[in-house]
C-alpha cells in the first residue's frame, strides 16, 4: 500500500476589527504532509470457494511533516511576534493483522481489513481498518472500491496530537 496526504494552505487571514485600539489580524501559513507506505507477508488460515482469510505481519513507515506559521498585525504603533510550530518525524513500526475477502459470485467480492501497529514503540500506537465491494476483471486484474480509515495516537507531542485519515479509496490488483 501506498498514500500520500498534503494538506497545505498559505496566507489565510483572519480579522478582528472591534478590538479595543483598533483592527487586529492575524494570517496563518499550515500545513500536513504525510508519506505512507506499508508491507509484509501474509499467511492463508482458511480458504475456500467464497471465503479467503489471512494472518499479516509486516511494517507501516509515515514520514509527516507538519507546520503553522502565524503572523500578527494591528493599527497599534507595537509590533506582534510571530509564531511557528513545526513536527517533522520518520515512523518504522511494525504491523499485524487480518486480511480477506468474501466471494459473492458473478465476479463481485467483498475485500476486508484491519491491522494495528506501533504497539507504544516510537510513543504511538496505530490502528488501520477498510472494506467494500470490488470485481474481478479476469484472473490477473481486480479493482475494488471502498472505505478506509487510519489512525494515529501519539502520546508525547504537543503540536500533533492524534492523526485521523478516513475516505474512500479505489484499489487495483494484478496477480502474477
Amino acid at each position: 500500500d501506498f498514500m500520500y496526504i498534503d494538506f497545505s494552505d498559505s496566507d489565510r487571514q483572519v480579522t478582528f476589527p472591534n478590538l479595543p485600539g483598533g483592527r487586529l489580524d492575524i494570517k496563518a501559513d499550515t500545513g500536513f504532509k504525510a508519506l505512507i507506505f506499508e508491507g509484509g507477508p501474509a499467511y492463508s488460515l482458511y480458504r475456500s470457494q467464497s471465503i479467503k482469510f489471512d494472518f499479516l505481519a509486516g511494517v507501516r513507515y509515515m514520514g509527516l511533516d507538519s507546520h503553522a506559521n502565524l503572523n500578527a498585525s494591528t493599527a497599534l504603533p507595537i509590533s506582534l511576534p510571530s509564531r511557528n510550530f513545526s513536527y517533522k518525524k520518520d515512523l518504522v513500526d511494525p504491523i499485524v493483522g487480518i486480511k480477506g475477502r468474501f466471494e459473492l459470485g458473478k465476479g463481485w467480492f467483498i475485500p476486508y481489513y484491519f491491522d494495528g501497529g506501533g504497539f507504544g514503540i516510537n510513543n504511538e500506537w496505530s490502528w488501520q481498518a477498510y472494506g467494500g465491494i470490488g470485481y474481478h476483471f479476469s484472473e490477473l486484474f481486480s479493482m475494488m472500491l471502498g472505505y478506509r480509515h487510519l489512525q494515529y495516537n501519539f502520546d508525547n507531542n504537543k503540536l500533533l496530537k492524534d492523526v485521523y485519515m478516513s475516505g474512500g479509496m479505489l484499489g487495483f490488483v494484478f496477480r502474477f
